[in-house]
């Protein structure tokens, strides 16, 4: 999995006026996902490319602070997006 926000399907990241990368300044992403309940039991990888595949799906939908769900719909962690 590939995490180039240029390659995302819908492309919105780079159109959004609020963007924080449009702007070209420097940024800053923080992710922290926990690994410590059953979703991530049977396929780790598989589990993790969930949370970061719905992180680019809030990145690209304007959310700079937001939970990270797993696929069972728990909450496993955050992310944030700062300009630095």
């Amino acid at each position: 999995m590939t995490l180039n926000p240029k390659q995302s399907e819908s492309g919105e990241l780079f159109r959004r006026r609020d963007n924080p990368l449009q702007k070209g300044g420097k940024i800053m992403l923080k992710i922290r996902i926990e690994t410590r309940n059953s979703a991530f039991e049977e396929n780790l990888e598989e589990a993790i490319e969930y949370c970061l595949d719905n992180v680019l799906g809030k990145i690209n939908d304007g959310y700079k602070d937001c939970p990270i769900h797993d696929s069972n719909g728990n909450n496993v962690g955050n992310f944030k997006l700062t300009n630095r």
